[in-house]
């Protein structure tokens, strides 16, 4: 892991995911670094098991539940990532935004809304 790496919390706090570098494990043209993948991290047991592919470049992960995390995946003949949604055994992900980078979401408020109308002269 470098300083500009994500790391994001599990919604239960049992995990984390990361993104790490894995080395000259993988080459590929037009890129220049090494290959980015994402691990989760068990807070409990202190292990680290990479979730994505051996071919894939997968960095900046962000849960969604306790088994779907937002990524971006660059593809091996693409010139800018995109976002993906991703389950934890790493199969089939699901492209949601082309060329798109910083994934994030927003939990789903449980309240309900009103309507209140202003006060003021009738």
């Amino acid at each position: 892991m470098n300083g500009g790496d994500r790391l994001s919390v599990s919604p239960d706090g049992k995990a984390l995911l990361m993104n790490v570098d894995c080395g000259s494990e993988h080459e590929r043209k037009n890129w220049d670094g090494p290959q980015p993948a994402i691990e989760k991290f068990d807070l409990s047991g202190h292990k680290a098991v990479r979730v994505t592919g051996k071919d894939d470049f997968v960095w900046e992960p962000f849960w969604l539940s306790v088994n779907e995390f937002l990524c971006l995946i660059q593809k091996e003949n693409k010139n800018q990532p995109s976002i993906y949604r991703m389950t934890l055994d790493g199969k089939n992900p699901k492209a949601l935004v082309k060329h798109a980078r910083t994934p994030s979401a927003a939990r789903r408020s449980t309240e309900s809304c009103s309507y209140r109308p202003m006060a003021g002269p009738r």
